[in-house]
């Protein structure tokens, strides 16, 4: 488990860069939409995770 969450911290930070570039504009607005974004992305993307990893597909 602790693998798989250091996996996945790197994984999120490059997320969230990803998410820092798209929406560069007033830094407080991309703050505000990037963070209720990223936690969208953050619990979909674990669902996904924990239930396709048992059928073998990749995190991405």
């Amino acid at each position: 488990m602790i693998q798989l969450s250091n996996t996945y911290r790197q994984r999120m930070q490059k997320l969230s860069s990803m998410k820092a570039l798209r929406y560069r504009c007033d830094d407080r607005v991309s703050k505000g939409l990037e963070n209720s974004l990223f936690s969208q992305a953050v619990s979909g993307r674990l669902k996904c995770f924990f239930t396709g990893n048992k059928k073998g597909h990749s995190f991405e």
